[in-house]
């Protein structure tokens, strides 16, 4: 599912990054705010960064990013480009690089630790993601190089 049905005029979208007890990703979703849709499939990359740890995926270069996708449609491009910039915006917000404070890109909703690991819900706006993606021609230039 690529959208709600629906047309919403809040485009935030809610990240959720669970790590293990190593502080590994094991598992992300990502989805609309208004109405719990998907965006794309909810864990696009979930092969890609599952058991990588936050630097790794902050670190991650989108321009290598095409390599990783199996023969991409525009869409699946343009999805895979927003699930990167979302993780790699809420892990900088968990591990502290940026604040996640109500005016930041991404904020935090919460954060859970249990026997498990922990769990990260985030808020992010997605104005932004979206002029990452239209700035990110493979050229570096999205601040990622």
């Amino acid at each position: 599912m690529l959208g709600c049905g629906m047309p919403c005029s809040d485009i935030r979208e809610i990240i959720e990054i669970r790590f293990d007890v190593d502080e590994r990703l094991s598992h992300y979703n990502l989805r609309k705010n208004t109405c719990g849709a998907e965006v794309g499939n909810e864990s696009l990359l979930i092969e890609l960064v599952h058991g990588l740890a936050s630097e790794e995926i902050i670190g991650f270069n989108p321009a290598e990013l095409p390599s990783y996708l199996n023969d991409p449609d525009d869409t699946l491009e343009f999805l895979s480009f927003k699930h990167l910039f979302a993780l790699q915006a809420a892990l900088r917000v968990y591990t502290g690089i940026e604040t996640g404070d109500p005016t930041a890109n991404c904020t935090v909703s919460s954060i859970v630790n249990d026997f498990a690991g922990v769990e990260f819900t985030g808020v992010l706006d997605s104005a932004p993601l979206l002029e990452k993606i239209k700035s990110c021609g493979h050229c570096n230039s999205c601040g990622s190089a």
